[in-house]
């Protein structure tokens, strides 16, 4: 060791790079098999231990994890409730257009189908589709806040030949009844 260390310090405080004899013949004095003397011997590696989990079992999980999440937001009953209430509105939108474009029989007759639809999908009662007449005034008056006049336009005023049209207040009535079905 100290002839080591001479040699290195000898060569570290030349200034100028320059032939160093004394690094060739201590390399020279030294005995090969003292050198392989101080190895360790042949031993395993250690084990590998399952703790930390490699980046690609963490990348695996987080993308696990946002699959099962955004399944089980696409499986919500919350989201499927305002999925056909969105679906609803803008069909009631579209018909009210129409309807407004030209009130005759034939779209308020559709404006009547599309509200059975909606009060069946939002009471999950298929029998409000058969509903006719007086069961089916009783139906609005009890989902929707309309004046008289509405409800007899709406329950029957698609058998009249001409059956009044409905105003502004009316429609406007509708669709926020619309938006307040299956609230309960």
């Amino acid at each position: 060791n100290t002839v080591v260390h001479e040699c290195v310090s000898t060569h570290q405080t030349t200034p100028q790079l320059h032939f160093n004899p004394c690094c060739f013949r201590l390399a020279a004095e030294m005995n090969p098999q003292d050198l392989l003397s101080q190895l360790r011997p042949n031993h395993p590696p250690d084990p590998i231990g399952w703790w930390p989990p490699a980046p690609g079992w963490w990348l695996l999980l987080l993308i696990m994890t946002i699959i099962v999440a955004a399944l089980l937001w696409l499986r919500s009953p919350r989201r499927h409730k305002s999925i056909w209430k969105k679906r609803a509105k803008a069909s009631f939108k579209e018909q009210c257009r129409r309807y407004q474009l030209d009130p005759n029989n034939a779209e308020l007759k559709e404006l009547i189908i599309l509200l059975k639809r909606i009060v069946a999908t939002a009471t999950g009662d298929d029998s409000v589709l058969s509903l006719t007449g007086e069961q089916w005034r009783s139906c609005l008056q009890q989902h929707f806040s309309l004046d008289d006049k509405s409800l007899i336009t709406l329950s029957s005023g698609h058998y009249q030949i001409q059956a009044p049209p409905l105003n502004d207040q009316a429609l406007i009535a509708l669709r926020k009844g619309i938006g307040e079905l299956g609230n309960v």
